[in-house]
């Protein structure tokens, strides 16, 4: 089965995920990744550059839920229309599209949720980085602002742990604190993001809303546990592996803006509950880029 997949566009997670798929899909024996010329069905990302007659798998992000964005969704909108088959991130992505956007039942039962995976051979190829302290976490991110930059220092620095340790990866962090025990390492690449986390035992991600956060199957790669907020598609896969921080809440309509502002005692108490967690065994199957790749390839080969 020839697989078409564009060489360009998408940039971040949406595009570290793009390239890790391709070369999985192209390790199953009997499929072929392919750029142009002849293909059996089109695997597209968020949305469909090109019309043409073989079916086509749409894999999803999220949609865009605040106000003055919402006209963007008009174009992933038009290419879910021209699909024959979705692929949402997980179950809230699933659930954002039905309630914000409305998508029809139709198009709802022609879907599947395959969570996002990591090469676990790759992972197990690098060492840490650092040396590892019992208190060490990590963060990553583009800092915008759902990303919680400020929340994810403040709680940090406010639970005043001794021995405490946080790498802070990622462009755009808005406002550097000077203090020993905060790391700001900036863009790093993506094997120095692996051997970091293999130099933590959790991760702070407090970002509003993240479909299926590569940092996070990253992390859980790794073994690290995870506190998030109740928003998104990070708790299916944490589940026990880490703490859920409920403070956000949404009617499913769109919103005028996000904020920082989750309260630096509400952070701490949840990093507090995170140390003391006694995490359950990380499913790593699970956390699998071939069996991510096994799942689409079961979408694809039922359109073609």
């Amino acid at each position: 089965m020839k697989v078409l997949i564009h060489k360009k566009g998408l940039s971040g997670g949406p595009r570290s995920f793009k390239d890790r798929i391709i070369k999985s899909l192209n390790s199953i024996a009997d499929v072929k990744v392919v750029h142009d010329g002849k293909f059996d069905v089109e695997l597209a990302f968020i949305r469909i550059n090109k019309r043409h007659r073989r079916p086509v798998v749409l894999r999803l992000d999220g949609c865009y839920y605040e106000s003055n964005r919402m006209g963007a969704n008009k174009e992933i909108l038009r290419s879910i229309n021209n699909s024959n088959s979705l692929i949402f991130q997980s179950e809230f992505s699933k659930k954002m599209f039905r309630k914000l956007l409305k998508l029809n039942s139709k198009r709802i039962s022609r879907s599947r949720v395959i969570h996002n995976g990591i090469d676990l051979d790759y992972t197990n190829s690098i060492d840490p980085k650092y040396e590892k302290v019992p208190l060490s976490f990590a963060c990553a991110a583009d800092w915008r602002t759902n990303k919680r930059p400020l929340s994810t220092l403040n709680g940090f620095l406010n639970a005043d742990l001794d021995g405490s340790i946080l790498y802070v990866m990622g462009k755009n962090f808005p406002k550097k604190v000077r203090d020993p025990r905060v790391r700001y390492l900036g863009a790093v690449s993506k094997e120095d993001v692996i051997g970091v986390l293999k130099s933590c035992n959790f991760l702070l991600h407090l970002c509003h809303v993240d479909s299926c956060p590569n940092i996070v199957v990253e992390s859980l790669a790794c073994g690290l546990s995870v506190l998030h907020t109740n928003l998104g598609g990070t708790r299916e896969l944490v589940g026990r592996n880490g703490i859920n921080i409920k403070f956000d809440s949404w009617n499913w309509k769109p919103i005028k803006s996000v904020r920082d502002n989750i309260p630096g005692d509400i952070v701490t108490d949840g990093i507090g509950r995170l140390i003391s967690l006694k995490k359950g065994k990380i499913d790593m199957d699970s956390l699998s880029m071939k069996t991510c790749a096994s799942k689409y390839v079961e979408v694809m080969r039922s359109v073609v």
